[in-house]
């Protein structure tokens, strides 16, 4: 039983990949990029990434002299650790929708081992999931080495508050454009200001004698004006009715990104995605374009070949080209990396293929003794069974036939090149059948249509009743 349902799942588990595949290979046929997830290099919108990826793969490509290529992931962080060692990639997540799971952050880690670098861009998203397990790991490293701790418990994506500076704006003050920067120059050259939409701060979360709290981060590569402010009110700010509360930080500098080297490691967080969106990079008077060149080479340094792109955290609807594929690539993910699914998964296989395997069938030795000696049916009965039971009513009927047709050559010597011939020959040298003409035509005519397809033999009734006709037709032949 368990072999037999093994096959019905492995037939629903291909039939659901063809379908989840064809499903994505027709929507994108029929041009579905605008339909994308928000801040993907396959959108084309305004809130889509196509513009930076052809920076990555044709201006950066030119620079470095080598080619870069970007690709998407959309399964599971958990298939970064498929990566073959020493080679070197680049994890980019951008805006993401969906948490982490803590599995994915010890993925996560031990990219980051082998030397992987990361961009972190995120305003209210769910990369903080990402953060806060990974700061746990850290602090919870440091107390079992031996380390007697700091105040500061990592660094996090403000989410409670948008960033509004009256000092220097695009259109709004939610609009801040950056005009002071810091850190690598690298980073900074050819940049004099940056256009942000409603962006996040960056944030220290310490410890301290009243529990844990939140402040700004005081330094960073982007930094606003001392003129600005953390809005509480999103709601209203973002329909244009802002002005600082007392209660709210301001009139200092916020951090708007960070970025930092460890040996071949780079990391990089910045809080806002549209800083690197196709409409912030389109916009003339501002180096979005300049600063985002300069930010992706310096993280591709002379050793990254490959930008990955985590679109497994990104909302995808169901007109995303890659919405059916996601869903099919995460299941295989699970199953084949979780480790309450994969120590099954050996065992799901094993029943699978020897669900296909024939089975070996056990002989015993006969004795014909007198006990155990059976009269066998012949050979005609036990194929007319085998028909029956394999529902071949056409070749049960041909087998009646040519079987009358035999038992009619041998008792009255009749040839013919069909039973409807033979039969006529049989009335004119039997007369006495005559009455019986109405049942032997019908029985002649019906099984005639069933061997040459046209008619069926559909229900239990047709058969008995083409059965019983056979039956009689037989015993008046034979009778004297």
């Amino acid at each position: 039983m368990f072999l037999t349902q093994s096959k019905r799942i492995i037939k629903t588990l291909v039939y659901l990949a063809l379908i989840f595949s064809l499903y994505s290979l027709t929507v994108s046929t029929l041009g579905g990029e605008a339909d994308t997830a928000n801040y993907s290099i396959l959108n084309t919108s305004d809130f889509g990434l196509s513009t930076l990826r052809t920076i990555i793969e044709r201006d950066i490509s030119s620079e470095v002299n080598r080619a870069v290529q970007t690709k998407i992931l959309t399964s599971s962080i958990k298939s970064l650790s498929r990566i073959s060692h020493g080679e070197r990639a680049l994890l980019v997540i951008m805006g993401p929708t969906i948490p982490y799971s803590f599995e994915e952050v010890i993925s996560f880690l031990q990219f980051i081992y082998n030397n992987g670098s990361v961009l972190i861009v995120d305003d209210f998203g769910k990369a903080n999931t990402l953060l806060d397990s990974l700061w746990q790991i850290i602090n919870l490293g440091s107390f079992l080495m031996g380390g007697q701790g700091t105040i500061i418990k990592g660094i996090y994506f403000n989410t409670s508050a948008i960033l509004a500076d009256a000092a220097s704006y695009y259109k709004t003050p939610i609009n801040p454009v950056i005009t002071t920067f810091s850190g690598p120059s690298d980073l900074t050259q050819g940049v004099n200001k940056i256009v942000t939409f409603a962006p996040s701060t960056l944030s220290l979360k310490i410890e301290t004698e009243n529990g844990t709290a939140f402040v700004p981060l005081p330094y960073g590569i982007l930094q606003s004006s001392p003129y600005s402010w953390l809005e509480t009110n999103t709601s209203e700010a973002l329909e244009g009715d802002m002005s600082p509360d007392p209660w709210e930080w301001g009139g200092i500098p916020f951090s708007l990104g960070l970025a930092f080297s460890l040996g071949n490691m780079k990391v990089a967080l910045i809080t806002d995605p549209d800083i690197f969106s196709n409409k912030a990079l389109s916009l003339h008077g501002f180096d979005n374009r300049q600063f985002v060149k300069n930010l992706f080479k310096w993280l591709i340094g002379d050793k990254v070949d490959t930008v990955i792109f985590d679109e497994s955290h990104s909302a995808h609807l169901p007109t995303d080209p890659i919405y059916g594929l996601s869903l099919w690539l995460r299941f295989l993910s699970e199953i084949s990396s979780s480790w309450y699914i994969g120590p099954f998964v050996p065992l799901i296989l094993l029943s699978i293929i020897f669900g296909y395997l024939p089975k070996e069938i056990r002989t015993s030795t006969v004795l014909l003794s007198r006990v155990e000696r059976v009269t066998e049916e012949s050979p005609f009965k036990r194929r007319l069974k085998w028909y029956v039971r394999s529902k071949d009513y056409k070749s049960m009927v041909l087998l009646l036939n040519k079987y009358l047709t035999l038992l009619l050559r041998r008792k009255y010597g009749l040839m013919g090149e069909s039973l409807s011939e033979i039969m006529r020959k049989l009335l004119i040298i039997r007369p006495d059948l005559s009455k019986y003409n109405d049942l032997i035509n019908e029985y002649v005519t019906f099984s005639t249509a069933v061997i040459e397809g046209e008619s069926k033999i559909k229900k239990q009734k047709q058969l008995l009743e083409l059965l019983d006709k056979y039956a009689k037709i037989k015993e008046l032949i034979m009778a004297s």
